[in-house]
């Protein structure tokens, strides 16, 4: 009932270990519990009804909103929440709304199928969501394609985002600024030349993901 960032250690085998189990429950034999003390940066929608009554698809929810902060950025995040904080009627509203994340705010680098699975995690209604741990995993496991292999960065100077690639020899490059104006380059031997196809006066999202699924 507190799976977040900070409560994930990495193991020197790189292995994410789940740590702070301060707020755990047991279940009764209904599978269900009372969601007591919570960290408001990741409470589920029905951490607000009446009785306060939640099963486990209340960490399916948390464990949903780790895969968004770490395909959107901790910093993307904690600006959606302090745009809301510390008015808390307002951070209400926006959770069990849906408002709160933000559902399509993800890079166009993330797999379509990531984005599936968390917002499947994300359900106002927990009988919507994943039923275990298991099924994200599965779920994961089915994605394939070397989109992820991009480097993804933002240069807080020029207000650009920058995707970075090393492959046989060869170094890609989009860099896109806040006017969706693009640059794509392929650099090979030191010599670094354009990709006319993909500099654009405006580059939408499929563009870019046509980009980085294409080299």
């Amino acid at each position: 009932m507190d799976i977040k960032p900070d409560n994930i250690l990495l193991s020197d085998r790189n292995e994410a270990l789940l740590s702070d189990f301060g707020l755990s429950q047991h279940l009764n034999l209904d599978g269900l519990t009372e969601a007591e003390k919570a960290y408001p940066k990741i409470l589920p929608p029905e951490y607000f009804t009446e009785d306060q009554v939640v099963d486990r698809t209340y960490d399916i929810y948390q464990a949903g909103l780790v895969l968004y902060m770490l395909c959107t950025g901790i910093k993307n995040f904690d600006e959606q929440f302090f745009s809301y904080w510390p008015d808390q009627n307002a951070l209400v509203r926006a959770i069990t709304s849906g408002k709160f994340p933000i559902r399509n705010a993800h890079p166009p680098h993330i797999p379509k199928k990531i984005v599936a699975i968390i917002n499947k995690c994300l359900q106002l209604q927990p009988s919507n969501r994943a039923r275990s741990a298991l099924e994200i995993i599965n779920a994961l496991a089915d994605i394939d394609g070397n989109i992820l292999d991009w480097q993804y960065s933002f240069d807080e100077t020029k207000q650009m985002r920058i995707w970075e690639k090393a492959v046989d020899g060869k170094r890609f490059k989009l860099q896109v600024l806040t006017d969706h104006s693009s640059i794509a380059t392929k650099e090979v031997n030191d010599r670094e030349t354009k990709i006319s196809a993909y500099c654009k006066k405006r580059i939408d999202v499929e563009d870019i993901r046509n980009f980085l699924e294409k080299h």
